[in-house]
């Protein structure tokens, strides 16, 4: 499904490209659109949070390290705007909250691919 931006669009993430304190956090204009894969949905996200667990990745303290470039903000609302080929439980458009921990390469702050199990519809 067209997620209602060109192909090819650009997003804003910030991104960590080495391990510190917040100064290291980047904001980056130029970040592909993810695609999600077969099981994933894409969130255009509205607001995002950084859990206690992303601040000691971000510093290099914690026993997982993500693979740099890494952008945190894995707890997301916002709205499906892509349903993976596979995913039932979704349609575009319905507004979501997701919270989950996952070492993926890129996370995003503007959209963000992640499993169709790891996402809960607002009713709100």
């Amino acid at each position: 499904m067209a997620s209602g931006r060109a192909p090819g669009s650009l997003m804003r993430a910030v991104r960590v490209t080495e391990f510190g304190g917040p100064s290291v956090l980047q904001l980056c204009a130029d970040v592909p659109i993810p695609k999600p894969a077969d099981n994933q949905v894409l969130i255009r996200v509205h607001a995002c949070g950084v859990n206690p667990v992303e601040t000691y990745m971000r510093s290099g303290t914690y026993a997982r390290k993500p693979n740099l470039p890494w952008t945190p903000g894995n707890d997301v609302a916002g709205v499906i705007e892509q349903v993976g080929q596979h995913v039932t439980a979704f349609k575009v458009a319905p507004r979501i909250y997701r919270d989950t921990v996952q070492n993926q390469p890129l996370r995003p702050i503007d959209s963000v691919p992640t499993s169709d199990h790891h996402t809960l519809a607002l009713s709100c």
